[in-house]
């Protein structure tokens, strides 16, 4: 603002400086402006020194710049707990993840949502600290803390500063160890939970989701319940079975504690040891393995939303464990079908059809087992046209062979993603910490590349064969009945069955 006044007074000192007798006085008439002829060529622009460089195409780097993932250092505290360093010190910041490594695999089925519930209370108090003591405390040292819960594990994250980390430790360990599950903080933690679950029910998005892991997990896996649990297994849960479930899981033999930043293993495992030397071992029960549905009888599973404009549309199975050796494989063939916008699925539906915003694949890895999906939001309308492409699509990859450039930018996506998803002190511990949850080697990521370069297209196709088998795999829809029922009957691909939300 300083700087426009000034040049807004600029005339008017010159003015001053150069005195009266300098200063032209206007005329008494404008000029008239020139009149333009018709044959009159515009004025030539006037080239800025840089106009050439702007011209130039930019020439290549001299090298191709180089990015090394980091292997963690591996250490372990007296109480049992894993410790997983990484140094980074381009700041004065660390990261930490506390990661426990049970979740929703160890929930009763009637208490569907118990592993979300302890995570959430985490921070609602300790047996010493009230939840705005927490907040208090979070605040002053300037520090991150949240928690959260997964199909296998739940995670307590921490990002301080250097200077603040052993208080910010401290308050890390606290939380972990010692909530309070108070009543008047466990209700109203359970009037959050109820009503996510009633926001739910307007996601099209999540009730597929719901539904699709019924079909692949089925009823008697707690992982094939609807994700938070359902308004009655929350209304269930007590203090009793948070405690307990706590007090089971909670303990350092069942954990990993991944740590990224400015800090050195050393200083990391002396900070560590003193902030958790109270936290006691535990008997981990064993994890009951529940039978799983095959998929021999195909069919197409529709949930009616009838004011909908989309129908969410998901096709998928069952895939290898995070530690298979398919499992490569298949990630650059699921980069070729719809890892990518430029990928298969999404040229199709979106840029051919017109079908959607979006199209695309996943492949998820657990510890033993993982899982393949297609999916999309679709025009409510192209409902069952969008099935057929999607049917066409992963057909295609089973009988197609895929393209040289195909492979090759599959290939170089996977690797050229590796320095976003490690970009972070955050980042880097939550996927270091993934190391030890999915029974993959520390020097995974390290080598990566080596192995993403090694692989032949002839081991993708084996992969495609051994595992992509569309014909047999069901189709989840969530959209209004009223535009898509009688069209999905007729492309006579299953059953279509109703399911309620």
């Amino acid at each position: 603002m300083r700087l426009h006044v000034q040049l807004a007074a600029l005339p008017l000192l010159l003015l001053v400086a150069c005195g009266p007798e300098a200063a032209a006085p206007p005329p008494a008439t404008p000029p008239a402006p020139p009149v333009a002829s018709a044959s009159a060529t515009p004025a030539p622009v006037a080239v800025t020194p840089d106009d050439p460089y702007r011209a130039k195409k930019p020439d290549p780097l001299p090298n191709e710049p180089a990015f090394t993932p980091p292997v963690p250092v591996e250490r372990k505290l007296k109480n049992g707990a894993e410790v997983l360093v990484v140094e980074n010190h381009a700041l004065p910041l660390v990261a930490v993840d506390v990661v426990i490594q049970s979740g929703v695999d160890r929930e009763p089925l009637d208490r569907r949502g118990l592993s979300g519930f302890v995570a959430d209370m985490l921070l609602e108090g300790t047996k010493t600290k009230s939840a705005l003591d927490i907040e208090t405390a979070r605040e002053r040292l300037a520090a991150q803390l949240s928690t959260g819960g997964g199909l296998e594990t739940m995670t307590v994250h921490l990002n301080a500063l250097k200077e603040t980390l052993p208080d910010a430790l401290a308050l890390l360990a606290d939380v972990v160890e010692n909530p309070a599950f108070k009543s008047e903080d466990i209700e109203r933690v359970r009037g959050i939970e109820l009503t996510n679950l009633t926001a739910k029910k307007g996601s099209p998005g999540a009730l597929a989701r719901d539904s699709f892991a019924k079909v692949l997990w089925g009823v008697k896996n707690p992982w094939g319940l609807p994700a938070g649990g359902t308004p009655e297994s929350i209304k269930a849960i007590n203090g009793k079975d948070l405690a307990r479930f706590h007090q089971t899981y909670f303990v350092p033999n069942n954990a990993v504690i991944s740590v990224a930043g400015d800090i050195t293993p050393d200083e990391a495992v002396a900070a560590l040891e003193k902030v958790f030397s109270g936290w006691k071992r535990g008997a981990v029960p064993a994890a009951k393995a529940a039978p799983l549905p095959d998929a021999s009888a195909r069919a197409i599973y529709l949930t009616d939303l009838p004011t909908g404009s989309q129908s969410q549309v998901f096709i998928g199975w069952r895939a290898p464990k995070a530690s298979a050796p398919e499992l490569l494989p298949l990630q650059v063939a699921n980069t070729v079908l719809g890892g990518l916008f430029s990928s298969r699925l999404n040229m199709n539906l979106r840029e051919d059809k017109a079908y959607t915003y979006g199209a695309n694949s996943r492949l998820g890895a657990y510890r033993d087992v993982g899982t393949f999906t297609a999916s999309g939001g679709i025009v409510a309308a192209h409902t069952a046209d969008a099935v057929t492409e999607f049917q066409k699509e992963l057909q295609r990859m089973k009988t197609d062979t895929i393209s040289d450039e195909e492979f090759a930018r599959a290939k170089e996506a996977i690797i050229r993603s590796l320095p976003s998803q490690l970009e972070t002190n955050d980042a880097l511990a939550s996927a270091m910490a993934s190391l030890v949850e999915l029974r993959r080697p520390l020097d995974y990521y390290a080598k990566l590349p080596e192995r993403v370069r090694a692989l032949q297209k002839a081991e993708v196709v084996a992969a495609i064969q051994k595992f992509l088998d569309p014909d047999h795999w069901p189709v989840i829809i969530v959209g209004p009945k009223s535009q898509s029922f009688d069209k999905l009957k007729a492309l006579g691909i299953g059953d279509v069955r109703e399911v309620t939300p």
